[in-house]
């Protein structure tokens, strides 16, 4: 998340359809670390400030993160869908 968001934040817009995307992308990766974890994503098309890029990436993670490093059963495969 970080990098997409390396700027002076100012005048800057970003789309929000590519940045969750993206930002879903990086968790599937990150996050699943040989689990088995299905993260699905959608997202409308908007323009999101920094300010708004942030906030959203913060909440996006954790929403992912923190119940991923919860334990479940390793048969079982543990579902996130963000819309």
């Amino acid at each position: 998340m970080h990098r997409r968001l390396r700027s002076d934040g100012h005048g800057v817009l970003l789309d929000s359809e590519t940045f969750i995307r993206e930002l879903c992308d990086d968790l599937k990766a990150s996050a699943a670390r040989g689990r088995p974890l299905s993260i699905g994503c959608r997202a409308e098309r908007g323009s999101l400030s920094m300010d708004q890029a942030v906030l959203l990436g913060l909440i996006v993670s954790e929403l992912v993160n923190m119940p991923s490093s919860m334990p479940f059963p390793t048969a079982a495969t543990a579902t996130f869908a963000l819309a």
